[in-house]
């Protein structure tokens, strides 16, 4: 299926990654703790990871370390995935860095504008 994403929608995606967090970290028997992540990303859903993925190619989030267990608190059922956390990039783009400079940019030059012709007066 073809998905499309407005920045809208893509900043939605970045706003849930954002969002996680681990919440412990408990220890299956004979193996290694996993993280318990709350507001964790639904791998399921095919819409959600295509725009991740284009977040991802974008530069604004990015995976890291191994892939680690992930548990379904509804039917326990463990899969692994990766895990994925917010660039610089991408917390500019939460953050709406580039339209705050572009406003900033247009009051400035408003203003140079408002200056001379005052002063050609």
């Amino acid at each position: 299926m073809k998905y499309v994403f407005s920045d809208r929608k893509l900043r939605k995606i970045l706003k849930q990654v954002d969002k996680q967090r681990v919440i412990g970290l408990p220890k299956s028997a004979g193996g290694r703790p996993w993280p318990m992540v709350e507001y964790g990303i639904p791998y399921e859903d095919e819409e959600f990871m295509c725009g991740l993925m284009t977040c991802e190619f974008r530069g604004w989030v990015e995976r890291f370390g191994d892939e680690v267990p992930v548990r379904d608190m509804k039917s326990g059922a463990e899969v692994y995935q990766n895990l994925f956390r917010i660039t610089q990039a991408g917390r500019a783009v939460l953050d709406r860095t580039q339209t705050i400079a572009n406003v900033a940019l247009i009051v400035a030059v408003i203003s140079l504008t408002v200056a001379l012709a005052l002063l050609a007066k």
